[in-house]
Parts: C-alpha cells; sequence; structure tokens
C-alpha cells in the first residue's frame, strides 16, 4: 500500500546515512566492506534515490561513465 511505502521510505532515508562505526563496527571492517562494494561496482544508497522503483532505473553517482545494466554487467564479469 501506499501507507507501507512511505513507512519503508523513511525508514530507509534513516538507516542509510547511519555510521557503522557509531554502531561498533571496527573500522578496519568498514573499511573492507567500501572495498569489496567498490570492486564490485555497487552504488552507494543515495545513488538510487529518486528512481529505485522505476524497472529500467540506472544508478546515479554523479559521473558521465557508461553505466552497465545488471546484465551487461554479469556478461562482463563473465568474460573474465
Amino acid at each position: 500500500t501506499r501507507r507501507t511505502a512511505q513507512r519503508i521510505e523513511t525508514a530507509y532515508r534513516q538507516l542509510c546515512r547511519l555510521d557503522p562505526a557509531a554502531d561498533g563496527v571496527p573500522g578496519n571492517q568498514i573499511t573492507a566492506a567500501r572495498r569489496k562494494a567498490a570492486r564490485l561496482g555497487w552504488s552507494g544508497p543515495l545513488a538510487w534515490d529518486d528512481n529505485i522503483d522505476a524497472p529500467a532505473a540506472q544508478p546515479d553517482c554523479g559521473t558521465d561513465a557508461h553505466r552497465f545494466t545488471v546484465s551487461q554487467l554479469a556478461a562482463t564479469r563473465s568474460a573474465d
């Protein structure tokens, strides 16, 4: 329902900005997780800020670089 979607959006906006260190996550684990995300080409949560529900959405990473679809990225990785 619309109410559920709004509640999820509100919770997401609150949670996506939390600092893991403030919850006791060690710095080396935070760094490792961020490096892994970068290595795998994952976009941060705010890259999907306005269009996450659109089926053809692409993350807005603030660059003009080529943006891969999930299937394109999978094909690229399987070719390696």
